[in-house]
């Protein structure tokens, strides 16, 4: 027999150990979700846009053009804008970010213009329209949001 300063530790109870080490190293740095895999990352979220609604803007002469302003909109996305004074309407569609412009021949008289969001059906989602600005001679005359 030989004489040993250390005790004897069998190489199985010694990879045995170190099994139990990785381990528990393991499930320290396992995602929450307990699946051991990557994800893809979530896309950006979009702000919370309606759908559909309506303002009531007062005008001092009816308009004779409008300009909507969209925040954001994923692929596919569309909305339509309509602009209704005195029985007279006017509807653009948005289907992107950016600002997207309607020029009239002839303006819409009235005092009192609805605006109004609508769904577009085969659209994959509503684009995030932030506000509609009425124009009369290229000024600015009314600013509609709708939320």
């Amino acid at each position: 027999m030989r004489p040993t300063t250390r005790p004897h530790i069998s190489r199985a109870r010694a990879l045995g150990g170190a099994a139990m080490v990785c381990a528990a190293l393991a499930v320290a740095v396992a995602p929450a979700s307990g699946s051991p895999r990557l994800r893809k990352p979530a896309p950006p979220a979009l702000p919370a846009c309606p759908d559909a609604g309506r303002a009531v803007v007062d005008v001092p002469d009816g308009i004779d053009g409008f300009r909507v302003f969209v925040d954001a909109a994923r692929p596919g996305a569309a909305t339509d804008v309509t602009v209704l004074a005195e029985g007279s309407d006017r509807t653009l569609r948005a289907f992107g970010p950016g600002v997207f412009g309607l020029e009239l021949d002839e303006p819409l008289r009235g005092e009192r213009v609805q605006v109004a969001l609508e769904p577009v059906l085969d659209a994959s989602s509503s684009a995030c329209i932030a506000r509609i600005e009425l124009l009369r001679g290229g000024a600015v005359v009314g600013t509609a949001r709708i939320r």
